[in-house]
């Protein structure tokens, strides 16, 4: 996969849960079978604004031609779907929300696996300088 291709993806993803998850974090969670008191409600919120990061940097880093920056973006990434993916299976386990939650653990590791592949593909990749934007 092309680091352009996972970083829209992402980018995409990421907005289409940060966005709701923002604005209404009750409504989101309803569909896990998750019930939000108002410390939640503000968890929620501040992972919302986490994955609008996300989404932001992907958006903004897909064009990059240089190997460094898609390496870190990508490493982050990984890293950050790896970690809401042993938080998310760990509930699962828990049987802290309903089956429905086993769809974002679907979708951390398709993402995981993807954040990995472009990470070691940017390994071998030739370095090229960073090209200034056209005006």
């Amino acid at each position: 996969m092309s680091y352009r291709l996972v970083a829209t993806a992402s980018a995409i993803v990421s907005l289409a849960y940060g966005v709701p998850m923002l604005a209404f974090p009750d409504v989101i969670f309803s569909f896990y079978g998750v019930p939000l008191d108002v410390n939640t409600v503000l968890a929620t919120r501040m992972l919302a604004g986490s994955y609008l990061g996300y989404a932001i940097l992907n958006f903004l880093t897909r064009d990059t031609a240089d190997v460094t920056t898609r390496r870190g973006v990508a490493a982050g990434n990984a890293f950050g779907w790896a970690a809401s993916l042993a938080i998310s299976a760990y509930g699962q386990v828990q049987g802290l929300a309903n089956g429905f939650g086993w769809t974002s653990v679907a979708l951390q590791i398709v993402f995981i696996a993807a954040w990995l592949s472009t990470y070691t593909a940017q390994r071998y990749a030739r370095r090229e300088p960073q090209r200034a934007a056209a005006r």
